[in-house]
């Protein structure tokens, strides 16, 4: 059975069946903000430790979630489905879909019932945020209009750990905030009063911001966000339409945003949601400078190697750059196999192998242009056999882009699932 193939021209693997055996992954990053991203929007992100500088959470050898989820609900129907295949899951038969795993970022394409979707995912070169832009087109022939949402479940604790295990202390240290198109996620927030560190602990925070359009309605409490006896796949907040502008203190929160977009037959609309771990006056300036999402973004993915010919005026730096930290990262991780034991006496699966890997090193845009082995086949060999290792270390279980290409019987075909 074939789920996919290489698109060697674009330098992607093209996933056209979304039920994939095992969540199909890619990795998105820069030297300070890693991210993990599957073929269904699973995954989560981190501040330069993946053990201690978690941000997204995500739960282990269960179903591929949370993720990074972006809805879309018709208001006159009432009917909703996700920019991904997952979590809501329609029908294939009604639902069709594609996702396009890149160097350094990820697109996932859909159609239902006369709308067409894309989502792209990606950390901008040398940022330490991510960015989820939403583009939304009206097939249809009627007037449609939708309402647009964002969400992301922030961990209450940068140390995974302690963020599924150590709930009364880490929940009682949170709370989330509404504040001018963003919910502000604050951990040890009832120390902003002090003047000084208490115990070593200073105020942690995290944003998930809208920009392109204004915020209708939002929502910082995953318990209100999703109801009761519900779940990612049918979130309360979601099918009602509001999201009842709920916010968290001493329990789980999360960063969910809503818009109302209303477009006629043919028009587009772009909006991105922006997640990272910055304070006030930094996710302020940054959701200003993304004011123009269509435009920002634009260029950001093209930086990447994201356009339509993969050949954009930094693709090559961003290429080489992302290579040497995967390939910088598979040795590391062959030199650091077991796991790193932090000052509280835990172990920390390879938190001294992602810190050290992030060091990609400067290349000249000029440089390697006629060497066949920079940014050709040998090149993305190497990086997809370092990814195998970052994410089989974060994500054990999971199908990789090396395993997926050691594994191809010819250039399109995917083996068989057993």
């Amino acid at each position: 059975m074939q789920y996919g193939y290489f698109d060697d021209q674009a330098r992607e693997y093209v996933i056209t069946r979304p039920d994939t055996p095992a969540p199909w992954a890619n990795y998105l990053g820069s030297p300070e903000y890693g991210a993990l991203i599957s073929n269904n929007a699973g995954g989560y992100s981190f501040v330069k430790s993946g053990a201690n500088g978690r941000i997204l959470r995500y739960v282990f050898n269960q179903f591929d979630q949370p993720g990074r989820y972006i809805y879309l609900r018709d208001n006159a129907s009432g009917d909703f489905w996700s920019a991904s295949w997952q979590p809501v899951g329609k029908p294939l038969d009604v639902y069709q879909c594609q996702c396009r795993h890149g160097m350094g970022y990820t697109k996932m394409t859909a159609d239902y019932c006369g709308i067409h979707s894309e989502a792209a995912y990606y950390v901008p070169l040398d940022a330490a945020y991510e960015v989820w832009r939403l583009t939304v087109t009206n097939r249809s022939a009627q007037r449609r209009e939708l309402t647009l949402t964002g969400y992301a479940e922030f961990t209450n604790n940068g140390n995974y750990e302690q963020d599924q295990v150590n709930l009364q202390y880490s929940q009682f240290i949170t709370r989330t905030l509404f504040d001018q198109n963003r919910i502000r996620q604050q951990i040890h927030g009832n120390l902003d009063a002090q003047e000084s560190d208490v115990d070593e602990k200073n105020v942690i925070e995290r944003f998930f911001g809208l920009t392109g359009a204004d915020a209708d309605s939002y929502c910082g409490d995953r318990a209100a966000f999703l109801g009761r006896y519900h779940g990612y796949g049918d979130p309360a907040g979601v099918a009602s339409g509001d999201l009842g502008n709920t916010l968290n203190y001493n329990g789980n929160g999360c960063g969910a945003l809503s818009t109302v977009a209303a477009l006629e037959p043919g028009e587009t609309k772009t909006i991105a949601f922006l997640l990272g771990e910055k304070g006030e006056k930094e996710s302020a300036a940054l959701l200003e400078a993304y004011r123009e999402p269509e435009e920002v973004c634009g260029r950001e993915v093209e930086a990447l190697g994201g356009d339509d010919a993969g050949k954009g005026p930094h693709a090559h730096k961003a290429r080489v750059a992302q290579g040497q930290l995967a390939q910088d990262a598979h040795r590391q991780v062959e030199g650091h196999r077991h796991d790193d034991v932090g000052a509280d006496g835990h172990q920390h699966p390879g938190e001294g192998a992602v810190e050290q890997a992030a060091r990609p090193q400067e290349v000249d845009d000029d440089e390697g242009q006629d060497d066949p082995q920079i940014g050709g086949e040998i090149h993305l060999g190497g990086l997809f056999q370092a990814l195998d290792f970052l994410c089989q270390l974060f994500h054990p279980g999971h199908l990789t882009l090396s395993r997926a290409r050691t594994c191809l019987a010819g250039p399109t075909a995917l083996p068989a699932a057993r």
